[in-house]
């Protein structure tokens, strides 16, 4: 079992989907410095090397995640969580965000 992973860049209005992993392989980091905190093991994956590049990218701006489908959705352009419990509205302005898919950049 796995999941995706999204990381958001609340500054500039971007989502980037890092790909599909492993619940257990995914770095969960929202700065370089968490994200080079982490075992080196885990930096091998593709999907945290698209991490670590968004980071870098973004170093310094709002971020939001890094986050997975499995309890985020777009709800007519607002990202929502389900707790399980409640809806939280997370970004109200999700719909407005450039999606950018690095999955498909692997190739």
């Amino acid at each position: 079992m796995g999941r995706d992973s999204n990381m958001t860049c609340k500054t500039c209005k971007k989502n980037y989907y890092l790909g599909y992993n492993s619940y257990s392989g995914w770095i969960y980091a929202s700065t370089l410095a968490e994200y080079d905190a982490k075992p080196d093991d885990l930096k091998k994956r593709r999907g945290n090397q698209n991490l670590r590049q968004v980071l870098e990218e973004h170093e310094g701006h709002e971020m939001f995640g890094p986050w997975s489908h499995d309890y985020m959705f777009n709800n007519r352009g607002v990202l929502e969580m389900n707790s399980g419990y409640h809806v939280d509205k997370v970004i109200e302005d999700y719909g407005d965000y450039e999606q950018i898919n690095m999955h498909e950049e692997e190739d």
